[in-house]
C-alpha cells in the first residue's frame, strides 16, 4: 500500500511542525499550503510598531530543533527568521506553496480516509 499524499493547511508554527513530523514519520509527499505571501502565521501578520511576544521565546520554538542563539527573551521580528530557517533546515521550502487558498474539502466518493481539497492560487492585482 502506498503512502498518501498529505496537505498541511497553514504555514505557522503548527503547520510547519506538522509537516516536519509527517516527513520524519515517512510521509514523502507532504505539501504545505499557505494563503499569505510568506510563512509565519500570527508572527507574520502582526508586525505593527511595538508588537512583541509576551511569552518567553523558548516556549515557541520546536523542542526537536531549538535555537540557542535568541538575542531577546521576548522577540518580535525574530520569529520570521526562525520560520525561514526551519524551512531550510527541514527542506520544506520546495514543499511550501504560498498564496494558495483552500476553498473546500470533502470526502472522496464516500471514502472514510481519503479527502480531496480545492485550492486556488491568490493572484494580486
Amino acid at each position: 500500500m502506498s503512502k498518501p499524499r498529505v496537505a498541511v493547511i497553514g504555514a505557522g508554527l503548527g503547520g510547519l511542525c506538522a509537516a516536519i513530523k509527517l516527513k520524519e514519520a515517512g510521509f514523502d509527499d507532504v505539501t504545505v499550503l499557505e494563503k499569505a505571501e510568506k510563512v509565519g502565521g500570527t508572527w507574520r501578520d502582526n508586525e505593527y510598531p511595538g508588537c512583541a511576544c509576551d511569552t518567553p521565546v523558548a516556549l515557541y520554538e520546536f523542542s526537536f530543533a531549538p535555537n540557542p542563539k535568541w538575542s531577546h527573551l521576548f522577540p518580535r521580528a525574530l520569529f520570521q527568521l526562525f520560520h525561514a530557517a526551519k524551512l531550510e533546515l527541514f527542506a520544506l521550502r520546495i514543499r511550501t506553496l504560498v498564496q494558495q487558498r483552500v476553498d473546500e474539502g470533502h470526502r472522496a466518493d464516500g471514502a472514510q480516509r481519503e479527502r480531496h481539497i480545492a485550492v486556488r492560487e491568490i493572484l494580486e492585482d
